[in-house]
């Protein structure tokens, strides 16, 4: 324990000193990626009695697979990696204490617990994997609530170091605010950037174009957000700096119209990034580049990849719509939700990929 605050109170020393530094803004334009592959998914589940409703969010825990289900009771399903097949829930819908409204998303901790984020109490639960297999009338455990400190929107957050939660403020002058687990802040930085046409927009309609996912590398060394209304990926130090943005290969351009400071696509806008993944190695962005007219869920088609430091690597293009990903780089395995079909959890194996 006295080995953790020596290092941590070193970790503060460093967000400090590099807080007085002004930021710079850097944005890098790339208009292809350097290859493309086509790949066919797979659906493996659920079997037919099993009905999954509101997921959005996956991830592979040995051989369970995991995903959120907030129309029910059972709020994190579990099935077989190998076989698909179902092995039961967790989590009970309610206002209660140890109850979630909304199970929004799922965050891989360890080989044993899982973080899922309450996006309607604005908290986040941890539920240990092996005990909610075993017990039905297992509850989760209140980690973090977030509305004791406020500023801060827990629509997507990551974990890194120990205890240490990174999520997007809900001030324009603060981009992440770095937390522990008792709601506490450490620190917050950087600003939120304005990547539209019009540089006029008010604070408040700036937080709106921003809106995004969290991912970071399991090694916490790079912290990544992929916006909803641009082709952009923007990168963060462990400690909150901005490193730069990376934009393209389409270059979205949408107009923007806003009605009490929320967004009301016009039909020819278009979504950007849907989802998000990170490893040691590569970021994994999934992109939808559909109008807001023709599809109302956030989902796409098309896998782009990245290195760390935000290089275009290369791009999958696969035949289903997918809004959530977890990524096996091991066995070349990428996990998603399609929810445009009753089984909606898919398999896209990259063994399998045909260069374009």
């Amino acid at each position: 324990m006295k080995h953790f605050f020596v290092q941590f109170s070193v970790f503060l020393v460093v967000i400090l000193l590099t807080s007085c530094k002004k930021e710079k803004k850097s944005i890098v334009d790339f208009d292809h990626f350097p290859k493309e592959f086509q790949v066919k998914a797979e659906h493996i589940a659920p079997e037919n009695g099993v009905v999954l409703g509101a997921s959005n969010s996956i991830v592979v825990m040995d051989s369970i697979i995991i995903v959120n289900d907030s129309d029910q009771n059972g709020l994190i399903k579990f099935f077989s990696k190998k076989t698909g097949k179902y092995l039961g829930s967790a989590g009970k819908k309610g206002e209660g204490p140890n109850e979630l409204i909304w199970a929004w998303k799922i965050i891989n901790v360890n080989d044993s617990s899982i973080l899922v984020i309450d996006i309607v109490k604005n908290s986040i639960f941890r539920f240990n994997v092996k005990h909610a297999l075993q017990n039905k009338n297992y509850s989760p455990q209140l980690v973090v609530d977030f509305n004791k400190r406020g500023h801060t929107y827990a629509f997507s957050a990551v974990y890194i170091h120990d205890s240490i939660f990174v999520t997007p403020d809900t001030k324009v002058d603060n981009r992440l605010t770095f937390s522990n687990d008792k709601g506490e802040v450490y620190f917050k930085k950087g600003h939120y950037n304005d990547y539209s046409k019009n540089a006029n927009f008010d604070n408040s309609k700036l937080l709106s174009l921003n809106k995004d996912f969290l991912a970071s590398s399991p090694n916490g060394k790079v912290i990544v957000s992929a916006l909803f209304y641009f082709d952009i990926l923007e990168l963060f130090d462990e400690t909150g700096n901005f490193i730069k943005a990376v934009r393209g290969p389409v270059n979205l351009k949408n107009e923007f119209r806003f009605k009490n400071n929320v967004i009301i696509p016009k039909n020819n806008d278009r979504y950007g990034y849907a989802a998000l993944y990170c490893t040691n190695k590569n970021i994994y962005a999934v992109f939808s580049g559909e109008s807001y007219g023709k599809n109302d869920n956030l989902e796409g088609k098309n896998i782009h990849v990245f290195s760390l430091d935000g290089t275009p690597k290369c791009m999958y293009k696969i035949d289903v719509p997918i809004c959530s990903i977890y990524v096996d780089e091991v066995n070349q395995v990428i996990y998603g939700i399609d929810l445009t079909n009753e089984k909606q959890i898919v398999t896209i194996n990259l063994k399998n990929a045909k260069q374009i």
